[in-house]
């Protein structure tokens, strides 16, 4: 109901370092897109382009669901709270910095014939960007919220967090399913596969001609 609604407007209010990785990414990416448009890129070119941005969508992905989020969690004085929170953090950023990958190949497939993996790995980047990125974090806040006390926390900009996660927190009578994070995990490994073919399919059209 209403609680859940305001949830999810919290939940999805970017935060400032979030506006500026979003507008420095789109801008790099348009820049890149214009760049090509004024050199006249043939459609080798482009197909050659679509797979430099496709591999490096795959370098973050791999550096961040599977190097970074792993060897946080070996920390033994990390507590497990705050890695859920930092790792939130984290893939809300990844996911911003894909969805600029993403937005630029439509652009750059645009004269063409739709791609089906490009289809499918948008769909599924949109699925974690718009609700299991969200949902994870949530249920990490709750976990924050269980965990950390706030009389131990010993600067204000600490205790101001804790509260506004606190606050979305009571607000809400459910917690989310733990299999969403298996979901997720899954949608990765798809990706790391996706992602090399759809490259190698923007090669091997070059090497046809």
């Amino acid at each position: 109901g209403g609680g859940e609604g305001r949830i999810a407007t919290r939940i999805c209010t970017m935060e400032s370092y979030e506006l500026v990785l979003c507008l420095a990414y789109w801008t790099a990416c348009l820049g890149f897109v214009a760049l090509l448009n004024f050199y006249n890129a043939d459609a080798v070119g482009i197909k050659i382009a679509q797979a430099s941005i496709g591999l490096l969508w795959l370098g973050f992905v791999l550096a961040i669901s599977f190097m970074e989020a792993w060897v946080k969690f070996r920390s033994p004085i990390l507590q497990k709270a705050i890695a859920l929170d930092v790792g939130a953090r984290v893939f809300r950023a990844l996911n911003i910095v894909e969805v600029a990958f993403a937005g630029t190949l439509i652009i750059l497939n645009l004269p063409f014939i739709p791609d089906v993996t490009l289809i499918s790995l948008i769909t599924m980047l949109s699925i974690q960007t718009a609700y299991l990125t969200p949902t994870l974090s949530f249920r990490g806040h709750l976990r924050l919220v269980k965990d950390i006390e706030r009389k131990n926390l010993i600067d204000e900009r600490m205790k101001k967090y804790y509260d506004n996660v606190r606050d979305v927190t009571l607000a809400s009578g459910r917690k989310p399913p733990k299999w969403l994070h298996a979901v997720y995990v899954t949608i990765e490994i798809l990706k790391i596969f996706m992602i090399p073919f759809y490259v190698w399919d923007c090669l091997a059209t070059r090497l046809r001609r």
